[in-house]
This record gives structure tokens, sequence and C-alpha cells, in this order.
């Protein structure tokens, strides 16, 4: 088994991509804890579970937040997984490090199209479509929702 524990950050990224690249014999499974974090190392992580010669199944136990949702939904179909009392959160990424208006603006440009693929991935792996998950990042919240509404928009297939 893959561990994905804390936050998805660059370091966590480098430990984790070469062992999601491998192809192992017992095949796995991606097991994620996470409050997420940076959303452009959890694209990388989700596109080198992806390039995997099997698809990985997931597991999501006590949270998965943010960045660490698109993981989880990307998993094996039908081996996608979380704890019942499993805690799921989205929100618009939040931005950082704008010192002057012009770079503010890049910033959120940035932002619109990081988070218009983000939603677009999630249609792709489950029931709802590209405007249910844009209006969750557009609410200007935490939208927390729990196992069973993850199940129920497809997003996982099992409780557990």
């Amino acid at each position: 088994m893959i561990y994905i524990h804390g936050e998805i950050y660059t370091e966590l990224a480098r430990e984790v991509l070469p062992d999601i690249m491998r192809d192992l014999a017992d095949q796995g499974d991606l097991v994620v804890c996470s409050s997420g974090g940076d959303l452009d190392e959890a694209f990388a992580l989700h596109d080198a579970m992806r390039q995997r010669t099997y698809q990985m199944p997931t597991l999501a136990l006590g949270r998965c937040m943010s960045a660490a949702v698109l993981l989880v939904a990307a998993g094996a179909q039908g081996e996608r997984k979380a704890g019942r009392n499993t805690t799921f959160m989205l929100h618009n990424v939040e931005l950082e490090g704008a010192g002057d208006p012009k770079t503010l603006i890049r910033l959120a440009e940035v932002s619109e199209r990081m988070m218009a693929k983000y939603a677009r991935l999630l249609a792709q792996y489950s029931k709802r479509n590209r405007d249910h998950w844009q209006a969750m990042f557009d609410s200007g919240s935490d939208v927390f929702f729990t196992a069973g509404d993850a199940f129920d928009w497809g997003l996982i297939d099992k409780i557990v």
C-alpha cells in the first residue's frame, strides 16, 4: 500500500511518485488521509496514477479535503472507497503571494483555469457534471460533505 497522510506538498509528491509509478504485483491501494495542499502537486500525482498499467484502488480515511479529493476520485472504477466517518471538503484555490495588482490579476486567472480543470476532472470521475463541482468551488467557502454524499455523487464506489 501507498499512504498519503497529511498535506500534499512537493516533498511528499517526490516521495510518493516513484511508488505510484512502479508496477507492483500486489496492486496496492492508495490510502489517503489528507487536508489537501498544493493543487499542482495533486495534478502531478493524479497524472502519475493514470499512467500505471493498472488503475489504483483508493481508500479515503479520516479526512479527504481539497486537493486530496482528486486523488481518491481518480482511483480504479469500482475500487474507490471511503471510511464511513470520512469527512470530505472542497473549496476554491487560495491565492498567495500577490504583491502588486497585476500579479493578483494573473494569479486569479491561473486560479480560475486550475479550478476549471479540477471541476472537469471531478466530473469525469463522478456522476455529477462540471457545473456541480464548479459551483462548489465558486461558493466562496469550504464545502464539507460526508462519505454518503461522495458515494451518491459518484466520487467513491463503496463505503467501508
